[in-house]
């Protein structure tokens, strides 16, 4: 096996990975797959291309770098989204590990949806020619609502139960539809009213504190009415909802990443007390913070540059 210097493409190596090897016979699924460097390149790592026989909605959870095709390079940062098409070539390169929701579903799925989903702001920008793509993102809140639909949808498909395959396309006809309702480009991001951006970076920074909608009314000058009209307009929920979505997905990255029992992550993603926390995490998620723990939110694809892809190839 040859390790590239740089990322690179033959026509009569491109693997084309097939849906029934992820999916186990379902025509929709999802995982996460994380990226990590390769030890032979010190300062930026490379995928080898591929494509794949099935649609393949991407979000970039944590990480940056650069999403490659065959017409055009869009970076990626946290919240980047993407669809890839089937027989699409592509590739990535990282300087950081990158870790991506992966949602992948068959195209007959959608036929009877299209005209309804063709009807929402967002369908143009994702369900583009891929010479058109734009860089289009989703907020935290977001990224916390398509965790939880991917854990359930992940579940759905290793647990195989009855009615499995309806609940994969609701989830999936739910994931798409929220994200076709909250995708923006960067460049219309960074137009959000100012007032309110002043009190979602606060959110941001300071979740782990008790944070009223009188104090961050306050912060953006304007009325508790006309700050919690304007939030709404601007971030398709209510100002506590978002910080609770925000809280709830710092939560799941803490029952991931570290050792700290449910008490300590209550209290560090500003929940009064671990029961409320367990609480709200069990209605958001839908399992508790334990099992959610145990389960690592559904499988993982970890992925070293070009070995794994080469692995599953031939799925």
């Amino acid at each position: 096996m040859d390790f590239p210097g740089k990322t690179r493409k033959r026509a009569s190596s491109i693997y084309c990975l097939k849906l029934k090897g992820y999916s186990g016979g379902y025509h929709a699924t999802a995982l996460k797959s994380v990226h990590f460097m390769n030890d032979w390149e010190k300062e930026l790592s490379h995928t080898q291309y591929h494509k794949h026989n099935f649609y393949e909605l991407a979000v970039v959870l944590r990480g940056a770098g650069t999403h490659l095709t065959d017409s055009q390079k869009l970076p990626l940062r946290p919240g980047s989204v993407f669809l890839l098409h089937p027989g699409e070539s592509h590739a990535y390169e990282y300087s950081e590990p990158l870790t991506l929701m992966n949602f992948m579903f068959d195209s007959q799925i959608l036929r009877p949806y299209r005209k309804s989903l063709s009807g929402l702001a967002g369908y143009p920008l994702l369900f583009c020619p891929a010479e058109e793509r734009r860089e289009l993102c989703v907020d935290s809140a977001t990224l916390a609502e398509l965790d939880i639909l991917l854990h359930a949808m992940a579940m759905e498909s290793r647990q195989r139960s009855a009615g499995a395959e309806l609940l994969l396309i609701s989830h999936l006809l739910n994931l798409l539809v929220l994200v076709l309702r909250k995708s923006c480009s960067y460049v219309e991001r960074e137009r959000f009213n100012s007032d309110i951006g002043i009190a979602v970076a606060f959110m941001r920074r300071n979740y782990q504190e008790e944070i009223s909608l009188p104090k961050l009314a306050r912060l953006a000058n304007l009325s508790e009415s006309s700050f919690f009209r304007k939030f709404r307009e601007e971030m398709k929920t209510s100002p506590m909802q978002w910080l609770l979505n925000l809280r709830i997905r710092k939560a799941m990255e803490f029952l991931i990443r570290s050792d700290m029992n449910i008490g300590e992550i209550a209290a560090a993603t500003g929940f009064s007390d671990s029961l409320y926390f367990s609480r709200q995490f069990r209605r958001q998620v839908g399992v508790s913070p334990k099992n959610y723990r145990s389960q690592a939110h559904g499988p993982r694809q970890i992925i070293h540059g070009l070995q794994t892809l080469e692995e599953i190839g031939d799925i």
